[in-house]
């Protein structure tokens, strides 16, 4: 059981903003893991439980736990997808697009998205995000309990949304340098 919780606190870790970026050794992200199943498995497990007996009910709490984990985490992914959006956007706008500036993760980006991601997760360090993510997941298990899968209908409609409002924040974050770009060529 203690391996389940594991599961799912480190699918959120890996894709956490701050602790989840490439930047951050992978024994780091591993450490933070461990560290925060360690404190959230008293929370949430009673001396009760009893594990699964056989081996697909093991594969299912484990598969279960994985997507949970795999969604909160992309919840909080979604904060650094819309800084890159916005800086790809910007520096689209502004001619700057094929410049090629320090990476924060796999792929190079803008000059613009990467200041907007590496602002974006220094903030989220300097607010406590690290410190009050332990609060919030063992938040989340009141959302999802412990070993059973998101519903597919609710989890489908929850991240259409999210995904559609986070592009739609991305076009607002970036409209000021797309109007002033779109003014400036005008001008011209």
């Amino acid at each position: 059981l203690i391996g389940a919780v594991f599961t799912r606190v480190s699918a959120v870790i890996f894709l956490t903003p701050g602790i989840g970026e490439q930047a951050i050794p992978l024994r780091a992200r591993l450490a933070a893991a461990i560290a925060v199943a360690i404190v959230l498995t008293p929370m949430i497990l009673s001396p009760d439980m009893k594990p699964p007996a056989t081996t697909a009910g093991v594969v299912s709490l484990f598969a279960a736990e994985f997507m949970c984990g795999v969604l909160v985490g992309f919840a909080l992914r979604l904060m650094v997808f819309i800084l890159q959006i916005a800086g790809a956007i910007i520096a689209q706008s502004s001619s700057l697009s094929q410049l090629f500036g320090p990476t924060v993760g796999f792929d190079s980006e803008s000059p613009f998205a990467a200041l907007l991601v590496m602002a974006g997760v220094a903030m989220a360090a300097a607010a406590g995000l690290h410190i009050h993510l332990v609060g919030a997941m063992a938040d989340v298990y009141q959302l999802l309990p412990f070993g059973s899968f998101p519903g597919a209908q609710e989890t489908g409609e929850w991240s259409s949304t999210r995904v559609g409002a986070a592009l739609f924040k991305s076009l607002a974050l970036a409209s000021p340098f797309v109007i002033l770009g779109f003014l400036y060529s005008l001008a011209l």
